[in-house]
């Protein structure tokens, strides 16, 4: 068998039908580097938004002393102060933000969640999950984690309450963010 063989029952192409494919392709790639650029465009909008909300906004309504504010033009500015984030990837530095939260009576946020590698028929092998997998010799993996929201909200309480969190050893970081939205006199 020789590689014409692949071509056999092909028509050639007649001159419209290439000049219709030079066309779309063209214009395929002409609609491709129109949306890489609109979704440049995007990204640099919103970081343009991120720093007005989360620096500008705050820093001038703090000099001014106001956690309010609406405009002339119909917007109402709020200033919140907000907790982000997610426990570190890194595995050691996941093990001390764990540690410090058992350390400091928040271990019940962490929760162990199993992904186990089992056919049909050992379902039935799944009671008492972590010693009884171990004892089979099943292949699986054991995650330790914190919900982000749970942990930004357990943050966010303990700061409330005047007490000390080691932000960047949980994965977190703090700020003001000034929230935008029609004024509802408008």
């Amino acid at each position: 068998m020789n590689d014409d063989s692949i071509f056999e029952g092909l028509q050639t192409p007649n001159t419209d039908q290439l000049k219709e494919l030079q066309t779309k392709g063209n214009e395929a790639l002409n609609l491709s580097l129109e949306v890489e650029d609109l979704e440049l465009q995007l990204k640099n909008k919103k970081e343009e938004l991120r720093k007005l909300t989360e620096v500008t906004l705050p820093d001038l309504m703090s000099a001014v002393g106001m956690k309010k504010f609406e405009t002339d033009a119909g917007a109402k500015i709020e200033v919140r102060d907000f907790v982000n984030g997610s426990l570190p990837k890194d595995a050691q530095k996941r093990a001390e933000a764990l540690d410090w939260l058992v350390n400091n009576g928040a271990g019940d946020l962490i929760k162990n969640s199993f992904s186990v590698k089992m056919n049909r028929e050992q379902q039935t092998e799944a009671v008492d999950l972590y010693a009884y997998l171990k004892a089979l010799g099943v292949d699986f993996e054991r995650k330790e984690d914190v919900h982000p929201q749970t942990l930004a909200a357990e943050a966010r309480q303990r700061m409330k309450d005047g007490m000390s969190v080691p932000l960047e050893t949980l994965g977190l970081y703090a700020g003001k963010h000034a929230k935008v939205s029609k004024s509802s006199k408008l």
